[in-house]
């Protein structure tokens, strides 16, 4: 069964360190939702190498090449997932395993994790980190588009 992850953090008091707006909270937790196929678009962009050409000949062009869009792109979208994991670590280091699943996953909650996955602590703390998550998300999330 998947907890609510939406409810529980909606409610969350005003005074509570990890606190943000409906907003702000949407923000992170559907930003966080679409790491999986930030992943996927990753993999199925490849690194470009195939298009290389190495004839030693020198090539001048104004215009940038598909190898350098595809750089880009890739650039781009491998922030995207270096974002989301380094706010999983940030939020607890020895829970990162379980707190990516979680996060990133619509279905997973604390007793698929407990049961299912082994997760070594208890479900307030888990809760807790994963607000940490969400809080330190949002704050990148704004460093990045600042």
């Amino acid at each position: 069964m998947a907890y609510n992850t939406r409810k529980n953090l909606r409610t969350l008091s005003t005074k509570n360190k990890y606190w943000l707006s409906n907003a702000a909270f949407y923000q992170a937790y559907y930003f966080a939702l679409r790491y999986q196929e930030f992943k996927d678009t990753l993999e199925e962009m490849g690194d470009g190498s195939r298009g290389l050409s190495y004839d030693s000949q020198p090539h001048g062009s104004a215009n940038k090449s598909s190898l350098e869009d595809l750089a880009i792109r890739r650039s781009r979208i491998s922030a995207k997932v270096d974002i989301i994991e380094s706010a999983c670590r940030l939020a607890d280091a020895e829970l990162y395993p379980w707190l990516i699943k979680a996060v990133t996953n619509n279905d997973v909650g604390y007793d698929y994790l407990y049961y299912q996955l082994g997760i070594p602590c208890s479900r307030g703390t888990f809760y807790e980190r994963r607000r940490k998550f969400y809080y330190i998300l949002s704050h990148k999330l704004d460093e990045l588009n600042n």
